[in-house]
């Protein structure tokens, strides 16, 4: 969820929440397995470096 907020609403809010459903775990370790630098700079799926 994300909305937007501040002064003149200059700023924007997101709200990230776990997906509850066995198969999403599945995929959140995969990721995690392929991407482990994830938090540290490292690669993210389907996210690239802005140039």
């Amino acid at each position: 969820m994300a909305y937007r907020t501040g002064f003149k609403n200059s700023l924007v809010q997101a709200r990230m929440y776990r997906d509850p459903q066995p198969d999403a775990r599945v995929r959140e370790a995969a990721t995690i397995t392929a991407h482990p630098q994830a938090g540290n700079g490292g690669t993210v799926r389907g996210w690239s470096r802005a140039r």
